[in-house]
């Protein structure tokens, strides 16, 4: 995992895309694609201290059943990690409803 961590660095670096200090706000769903992102960008600061300041922002469609539990995964991880979570809701079912 180390060596693809350093190789997602050094494509930030070479491409100047977060500089030292930068606020990083990840769109964070909850699954395997954001927490992969979460956790390298995380890592990557604490080795090269980068001083990034990383939060999450998850959105909840309520599209389904399950919208509300992935709220409460990715705020759980949120608060395990120690980063800031910006959660928006929406009701999109009921909107698209609407519009029938």
């Amino acid at each position: 995992m180390r060596a693809l961590f350093e190789r997602i660095y050094r494509f930030i670096e070479a491409n100047e895309l977060l500089p030292v200090g930068s606020r990083v706000l990840v769109a964070y769903s909850g699954g395997i694609d954001s927490t992969l992102a979460v956790r390298s960008l995380v890592a990557l600061s604490g080795v090269h201290r980068t001083k990034w300041s990383i939060e999450l922002a998850h959105f909840n469609h309520g599209l389904d059943s399950d919208d509300d539990a992935a709220q409460a995964v990715a705020e759980e991880r949120a608060r395990a990690w120690g980063l800031r979570m910006h959660i928006g809701q929406g009701r999109m079912a009921d909107e698209g409803r609407a519009h029938l």
